[in-house]
């Protein structure tokens, strides 16, 4: 039913991840929407 997806692994140089400080990097990454990315956005084809 899916297909592996690769192209999402290269990081865009607009991101806004790159420009936030590392307090905010590190709220980004204990929130859902690492474990969203991980779990259900990388299986979508």
């Amino acid at each position: 039913m899916f297909r592996k997806n690769n192209k999402h692994r290269q990081q865009s140089f607009f991101e806004s991840s790159r420009w936030m400080g590392k307090s905010a990097q590190d709220k980004l990454a204990k929130s859902w929407a690492l474990l969203f990315y991980e779990h259900i956005y990388t299986q979508i084809d």
